[in-house]
């Protein structure tokens, strides 16, 4: 069976592209959240019309988070292999 006939049965093919699609949406919608989250939040607290400066606020928040939450995953996993050895 070639891979042509698998794909137009529904096989590997449409079955990755499933999965892509079934794990890029949410992860994406993750994303944006957190871009979108804390610039709302400052945009809420400061008042008036949302500005560029709160977009580049809330991006700053954002970043921040990130490095933050990667500074301590990588910790918490290195924490984690050195108990096992």
């Amino acid at each position: 069976m070639h891979d042509d006939d698998r794909i137009k049965q529904g096989g590997p093919g449409r079955s990755r592209a499933a999965l892509l699609l079934r794990g890029a949406i949410p992860l994406g919608l993750a994303a944006l959240a957190l871009l979108i989250g804390p610039a709302l939040v400052v945009w809420w607290l400061r008042g008036g019309a949302f500005t560029a400066g709160d977009a580049l606020i809330g991006g700053a928040i954002s970043a921040s988070l990130l490095v933050v939450g990667g500074l301590a995953l990588g910790w918490a996993v290195g924490r984690l292999g050195r108990r096992r050895r």
